[in-house]
């Protein structure tokens, strides 16, 4: 897990939507080598971070089934600006799985855009 290492949620709201605001946390060990003149949050953690926050409301442990689409559209780095905002849209959820939309924005720029499906486990 990388939340409160990686980041730390400064505000959480669960309405019809997941809303977060988290703090990236620019002295982690994974900037040091993504990349050492100019950190850059690496794909994989933006991808991690969202499942951790769609587990936080549905309480069980998943697995990633379904990457339908992920766009990078810029990049995040923590030493310009360490706040992000999370967006997801949960667009259907069964026993079993679930099916969403998110983004990641900075500064009301969206950068970072996920369709996936998430298992149970």
């Amino acid at each position: 897990m990388l939340i409160n290492n990686l980041y730390t949620i400064l505000q959480f709201d669960h309405q019809e939507k997941i809303e977060v605001s988290a703090q990236i946390n620019v002295s982690h060990p994974i900037f040091k080598g993504h990349f050492p003149s100019m950190p850059i949050l690496p794909g994989v953690c933006m991808v991690q971070l969202v499942k951790e926050l769609i587990e936080k409301v549905h309480p069980h442990q998943t697995l990633l089934t379904h990457a339908g689409n992920i766009k990078f559209l810029s990049v995040i780095n923590p030493e310009i600006n360490d706040k992000v905002k999370v967006t997801i849209e949960i667009r259907n959820s069964d026993t079993n799985t679930i099916t969403f939309t998110s983004y990641i924005s900075q500064d009301q720029t969206i950068v970072f855009k996920f369709t996936g499906q998430l298992q149970n486990i």
